[in-house]
């Protein structure tokens, strides 16, 4: 069974600690330097590492069950019910590179004038334009290009702020569309 689907999500990752054992310390350290000059929003997660609140059974404190960095809340939807899982009581929306790509207005606005150049479109910095933004930005920076029609669940610990920061004037919002090339 391969480690990794499609959409870069872990599926088995035994095979994985298994060849990392394997690997001499000093490659090790060879191979962990590459991917931190490749990733190194990855180095400044790891290092803004905050104390976690812990409730008694493990996970943060006044969150559901199968939020493990404290930030989210129960979902509108099942196929919405996802964590960011960065650590326990540690949230990617707490990282500088989120808020940089993800809440950004400056970052937000180059990425929305440049797609309306493309379509040939007005410029349009309303709320709702920003939240898309955002979670075209959020996606891209974790995933890389998806394709036409591939959609991913973003963390609703990550679309909790960008309502926060982006809101709605009546508080109503969309919520996760399925694309058309996802499976049933």
């Amino acid at each position: 069974m391969s480690w990794i689907s499609a959409a870069f999500r872990v599926v088995d990752i035994g095979p994985v600690k298994n060849h990392v054992k394997s690997i001499p310390r000093d490659k090790l350290e060879e191979v962990t330097v590459e991917l931190l000059k490749r990733q190194p929003d990855f180095l400044m997660e790891v290092m803004q590492g905050q104390p976690s609140a812990l409730g008694e059974d493990g996970n943060p404190s006044e969150s559901p069950s199968w939020c493990k960095c404290g930030k989210c809340q129960p979902m509108p939807t099942e196929v919405e019910t996802k964590c960011c899982k960065f650590g326990v009581g540690r949230c990617t929306t707490d990282t500088d590179a989120f808020n940089d790509i993800c809440l950004n207005t400056n970052v937000l606005g180059v990425g929305m004038r440049m797609r309306g150049d493309e379509l040939a479109n007005e410029e349009d910095c309303s709320n709702a334009n920003y939240r898309h933004y955002a979670y075209r930005g959020y996606v891209y920076w974790r995933f890389g290009r998806l394709g036409r029609g591939a959609r991913l669940v973003i963390p609703y610990c990550c679309v909790l702020k960008t309502r926060s920061r982006f809101p709605s004037a009546d508080e109503v919002y969309t919520g996760f569309v399925p694309g058309e090339n996802l499976p049933p």
